[in-house]
């Protein structure tokens, strides 16, 4: 255990803390910085899930994952307080007919590329929500990848009626 005997200041103590999470490989995400993660290649545009009605058990989340490095990526699962579990789905056309599929081995993520999380396609399924979301709130969300990786960001929960926010393909 390391311990220090030296009087440090708020400031000191900020770049201390920086300094031993890039000793340990960790990363330190503060504030608007929270969307990228530069030492994995990662980055996240647009995350957000609808507000829901009392009593509803469920939500969507949508986001775009970009993929800035050489090496490909896999989005293993994801998790939040705001839920029970948060499973991956995957809905297609077929037929005529729209189905939902859970996604049980994860999603690629290509070197150099992005996939985006959107109504009628991939999307993060909120499964026994704890209490109602609520427009206007941000939800914590960590993106478990393969290597090991995590990613914690904010996520906006917008208006039932918002179509503007939700990402692009």
């Amino acid at each position: 255990m390391l311990r220090l005997a030296v009087p440090v200041n708020a400031a000191a103590l900020k770049v201390a803390a920086l300094s031993l999470a890039v000793l340990c490989g960790a990363r330190l995400m503060l504030g608007p910085l929270a969307a990228a993660a530069p030492a994995t290649g990662l980055r996240i545009e647009s995350p957000m899930v609808r507000e829901t009605l009392p009593g509803q058990t469920t939500g969507s989340a949508y986001l775009v994952i970009h993929n800035e490095s050489d090496v490909a990526r896999r989005l293993l699962g994801a998790a939040t307080p705001a839920a029970r579990e948060i499973q991956i789905h995957d809905m297609s056309l077929r037929d005529g007919i729209m189905r939902m599929r859970q996604v049980t081995d994860g999603v690629a993520i290509p070197a150099r590329g992005k996939v985006a999380f959107v109504a009628g396609g991939l999307h993060l399924m909120l499964v026994g929500l704890q209490a109602p979301l609520s427009a206007g709130s941000d939800v914590p969300l960590t993106l478990r990848f393969d290597r090991g990786g995590e990613l914690t960001i904010p996520i906006r929960v917008v208006s039932i009626d918002d179509t503007t926010s939700q990402p692009k393909k």
